[in-house]
């Protein structure tokens, strides 16, 4: 296999502009778009303690009263790379929990992650749900 960054690529794994990247890369993407679902819930009203959480072999989902973000993984991922897949994105939002992430990397998240639209998808919802 090829190295990128002096990482092991996954086989067949991409980012979202489809460019091969590397394990860890792939890990850290996932847990920034799940990252970001979670801070636009918060900033919608939802708190953390709320959320329902599920990550695994196919991706991510997030539940908060009701509203649904799914964030899947094109290739279902190995017994070893969706535990190490679940470390890497309880480590994020276990540091986000305890604001220990530096601010720089929440803002580009939440701009990556297209943060303000989700609150207003997620605000809309919760009105129609008359919440």
């Amino acid at each position: 296999m090829k190295s990128v960054g002096g990482s092991e690529q996954i086989s067949g794994y991409t980012d979202q502009a489809g460019n091969p990247v590397s394990r860890e890369h792939m890990f850290r993407l996932f847990s920034e778009s799940m990252l970001a679902n979670v801070i636009a819930f918060e900033e919608a009203g939802v708190p953390l303690k709320e959320l329902k959480q599920a990550v695994g072999h196919g991706g991510g989902t997030i539940i908060g009263r009701g509203v649904v973000f799914r964030t899947p993984i094109e290739k279902r991922l190995s017994e070893d790379d969706a535990r190490q897949l679940i470390e890497s994105y309880s480590k994020l939002v276990g540091d986000y929990s305890k604001g220990q992430l530096d601010r720089d990397l929440v803002n580009n998240v939440k701009m990556r992650g297209n943060v303000s639209s989700k609150i207003g998808m997620i605000r809309s919802n919760l009105r129609k749900q008359g919440r």
